[in-house]
């Protein structure tokens, strides 16, 4: 289950609650949010699981890109070879192959640099919600002893 969905179903327990008259706190059924936690320690792990999925399909993209720019670089040297038959030709193909190879290199650089800012994007959301999660966590746990600390007062 999604992390933030659940942090929502917990908000919500905690909205729902009975108020208590002039201290300003909430009564809530700790059971349940304790229930909500263990979901959410349940879900965060998957979480991971997806941030390691994204992460491994940076590295996919990557090597496929490396692959490509090396058949790329290959057809380059292919391409040239044939062309030495003249002294004109050779010097048309040393051009192109350079053009190709520069083109393969940028092409590479463009694409590596794509799935990092890819992966970087995932990762910070990933960050994001894993942080919203555990300060919604914290507040819920301190909120629980607030009204633990008053309730044994």
């Amino acid at each position: 289950m999604d992390v933030i969905k659940l942090l929502d179903e917990m908000e919500n327990v905690i909205d729902s609650g009975s108020r208590v008259p002039v201290i300003g706190r909430v009564m809530v059924d700790a059971d349940l949010l304790f229930e909500y936690m263990d979901k959410v320690r349940a879900a965060i792990p998957e979480e991971i699981r997806q941030a390691k999925f994204v992460n491994m399909e940076k590295e996919k993209v990557l090597k496929e890109a490396q692959l490509q720019a090396g058949r790329i670089l290959e057809e380059a040297g292919k391409q040239a070879a044939r062309m030495v038959a003249e002294d004109q030709l050779v010097k048309q193909a040393q051009i192109q192959a350079d053009e190709i190879v520069e083109l393969a290199k940028r092409t590479s650089d463009e694409i590596k640099q794509g799935a990092k800012s890819y992966a970087n994007d995932l990762l910070h959301q990933l960050e994001i919600n894993l942080e919203k999660a555990l300060y919604t966590i914290k507040k819920g746990r301190e909120e629980l002893q607030n009204n633990h600390q008053r309730t044994n007062a």
